[in-house]
């Protein structure tokens, strides 16, 4: 499996229990938040690996 594919598996696998912490806590509780601000660290590397044409192999050793 590639460096872009495990951080895409780490994506999916984090929005899935966002969707979950959601369903069980409420969109807006503190684990739900915290949950969507992990999402949005995965996604800004998967933005600055893709966009900025860095390897993801960089991204994620930040």
């Amino acid at each position: 499996m590639s460096s872009h594919e495990k951080l895409l598996y780490r994506i999916e696998n984090k929005r899935k229990e966002m969707i979950l912490a959601a369903a069980m806590t409420g969109i807006a509780s503190t684990h739900t938040l915290t949950i969507s601000r992990e999402l949005d660290d995965l996604l800004n590397l998967h933005n600055k690996a893709t966009v900025a044409g860095f390897p993801c192999s960089l991204a994620l050793k930040n």
